[in-house]
């Protein structure tokens, strides 16, 4: 009786430990420790780039006054942590993410073939990428997908040196910005800084990064 009595006195001693644990895990699981993710402070920094007026969402830092200020900035000549890989006169430079801004006119339309298929046409975003994902087409953007950007339609496509198994600089965003200039189109990139290609990825799934790439927003400059 008593060897009964011990046995069931230890059965329950070992469950009531079971639960103490398990509900200690799901605790820390839950996010409720000191060690859940803060959100990240923001703040919005523009530039005027043609007749574009382009905006970002980035964190901020404290400066040595203990000041807070945007944790990016723009800059008008290719920074050094990308001056391999990036041609654009227009960056957004900060610790995680360089960001090019381009604007190209369309040249799609012009080709003998294009125009023997469909005369001479107005281009437009919607014509370009049809174009871009037909079988005549030969640009690398072919490899890409139709993604939206902040509030924008766009063509996403991997920035790589060489062939398409080359190194993953970052991504490539060509963005429709059909309403304020219908001829031409908007380029923006997003490098890895300093050449740590092999993080790439990694870089890309960071929240600050991905607030900067989805904050895009494309307006009309002011007129003068």
């Amino acid at each position: 009786m008593r060897k009964l009595l011990l046995t069931s006195l230890l059965i329950i001693v070992m469950v009531a430990s079971l639960f103490v644990l398990t509900a200690c895990g799901n605790k820390e699981e839950g996010g409720e420790t000191p060690k859940a993710a803060a959100k990240i402070k923001t703040t919005e920094v523009s530039t005027e780039y043609g007749r574009y007026s382009v905006k970002f969402t980035v964190p901020v830092k404290t400066d040595e006054e203990g000041n807070e200020v945007p944790a990016y900035e723009f800059v008008e000549e290719v920074p050094e942590a990308v001056e391999n890989i990036a041609g654009e006169s227009t960056f957004l430079v900060g610790e995680k993410v360089v960001v090019g801004i381009e604007s190209n006119i369309y040249t799609y339309q012009t080709g003998v073939d294009y125009k023997k298929e469909h005369g001479e046409v107005e281009p437009s975003f919607d014509s370009f990428k049809e174009f871009i994902f037909s079988e005549k087409s030969s640009s690398t953007l072919k490899e890409g997908e139709v993604v939206q950007i902040g509030d924008r339609e766009a063509i996403k496509a991997d920035v790589r040196m060489g062939s398409g198994s080359g190194d993953l600089y970052g991504y490539k965003y060509v963005v429709n910005v059909d309403d304020i200039t219908p001829k031409s189109y908007m380029t923006v990139s997003y490098y890895v800084p300093d050449g740590n290609f092999e993080s790439t990825e990694a870089t890309f799934a960071d929240a600050e990064v991905q607030t900067i790439i989805n904050s895009l927003i494309v307006e009309a400059a002011a007129e003068e």
